[in-house]
């Protein structure tokens, strides 16, 4: 009985350590220190510069979105956790919103990828979810279209 309350201990702590550090991992997805370059792939290009110090949430991009919406009126709107919308772009018959990055982490690694560039830096198509994007300091997030179909 005394090595299974052992085993049983021992697992309890074994889990609690693995709670503890899936949080720590989730933490830094988003920076709450330096800048991040929002644009907006219009015929001409929106650019936002956004303060991360005064971002609320951890969910990536989505997050960086809510902030904007809430302080600039840029519209955006997700269906299932895709967008749908941001600001003049608008998914449509085979158009579908298309994010790209500058952060490596975020890179789509698959033989789709695809890249745009701006401002003389070569963006990779987002292998990840918005709300999975890595917000850190000095990041270019470029909201584009691609058409499939």
């Amino acid at each position: 009985m005394t090595k299974q309350k052992n085993t049983g201990r021992l697992l309890a702590v074994l889990l609690v350590i693995a709670i503890a550090l899936c949080a720590l991992a989730s933490c830094g997805e988003t920076s709450k220190n330096g800048f991040v370059t929002l644009v907006i792939g219009t015929e001409t290009p929106t650019e936002y510069k956004v303060n991360m110090d005064k971002v609320e949430g951890t969910d990536g991009l989505l997050s960086v979105l809510a902030y904007l919406k809430a302080e600039k009126g840029l519209n955006y709107a997700e269906n299932g956790g895709f967008l749908t919308e941001v600001g003049d772009l608008k998914q449509g018959d085979n158009l579908y919103i298309y994010l790209y990055t500058s952060v490596e982490e975020d890179f789509d690694v698959t033989e789709y990828k695809t890249t745009v560039e701006y401002e003389g830096m070569t963006l990779t198509s987002s292998g990840v979810g918005a709300k999975d994007m890595h917000m850190t300091d000095g990041a270019v997030i470029y909201v584009g279209t691609i058409s499939w179909g």
